[in-house]
């Protein structure tokens, strides 16, 4: 959820972090308040990173709430003019780097939508910039306790 924003934290200057569901967004903005109630432990992340960039855990993660300057809702299907960002966030060649984390194929039923919604998505990176995404192949649906979840197959 949060793995590629601590990594890139420490180049980056600005991170706008987007969630598609609101409940992982309120999720996301209990830890960035660091609510030790909140239900996400990034403790292993954050130790993993920080042996990998040779930052303290402490700092990861002061460097990561200073670097975000919003944290916004994403509607990958919204009509309004192929946006999916809030207003200011959602202009083409605004990022150098996009990231997706276990998003698209679990959303997207078809190939192609997951197209339109790829080329939507990579509208929004600057000229040389990227896109990082993280994602299972091969899958056909998503077992939780909830039920089965058809998800797009790659």
């Amino acid at each position: 959820m949060l793995q590629y924003s601590l990594m890139l934290s420490n180049y980056i200057e600005k991170l706008v972090i987007a969630n598609y569901l609101d409940q992982t967004k309120a999720i996301v903005e209990d830890w960035l308040k660091d609510d030790e109630r909140n239900a996400l432990n990034l403790n292993a992340v954050v130790q993993s990173v920080s042996e990998v960039t040779k930052h303290s855990p402490r700092s990861l993660k002061e460097q990561l709430r200073k670097s975000i300057i919003a944290h916004v809702s994403c509607d990958l299907f919204s009509k309004e003019n192929g946006k999916f960002l809030p207003g200011k966030y959602d202009s083409n060649e605004m990022y150098d780097v996009v990231v997706t984390s276990l998003l698209l194929e679990a959303v997207v039923q078809d190939l192609e939508t997951y197209a339109k919604i790829m080329k939507r998505i990579s509208g929004l990176l600057k000229r040389r910039g990227h896109l990082l995404m993280n994602g299972v192949l091969g899958m056909t649906y998503w077992d939780m306790k909830a039920g089965k979840f058809n998800c797009v197959t790659l």
